[in-house]
């Protein structure tokens, strides 16, 4: 039993969706990924970066379904959230970016979008920065070695 409030609902909701979803029933998938958005925009907020993961696990149910244009939407609501969150150089900016990039082209390839969203997929080479090296906390490392 779960209640509304509790914010790891929504989570769970995600997770029944993309297992219903794997299982072909899209439709069904759909709705219970809307609830998981409803549960997420109460605990939260729809400004939070999972917040946004469920909108792009959505939209991709969404273009599933042919709806390429209410997809692109929903890519976009979660590019937005993204970018202001982690910047343009995060991993999963540029994730959501191609998929929203492959919807755009299905519907509307003249859109004066698609340049901005390319530079996102594929960023300059003076943009990128090399991860810092792993770093070992001495705790961690003692656990793993009891093991």
């Amino acid at each position: 039993l779960y209640i509304l409030d509790e914010p790891t609902t929504g989570l769970h909701f995600a997770d029944i969706q993309l297992t219903v979803y794997d299982q072909g029933r899209a439709s069904e998938a759909e709705a219970l990924f809307r609830k998981s958005l409803e549960i997420g925009s109460i605990t939260i907020g729809t400004a939070h970066p999972a917040y946004a993961f469920r909108l792009n696990n959505l939209a991709g149910t969404v273009w599933d379904q042919g709806r390429a244009a209410e997809a692109g939407e929903l890519y976009a609501q979660c590019l937005f959230i993204l970018r202001s969150v982690f910047g343009d150089l995060h991993p999963d900016i540029q994730s959501v970016a191609r998929n929203y990039l492959l919807v755009l082209k299905s519907y509307n390839p003249t859109s004066p979008e698609i340049a901005s969203i390319e530079s996102l997929v594929t960023p300059s080479a003076s943009t990128l920065v090399s991860p810092p090296p792993p770093t070992y906390h001495p705790s961690v490392s003692a656990l793993l070695r009891e093991i």
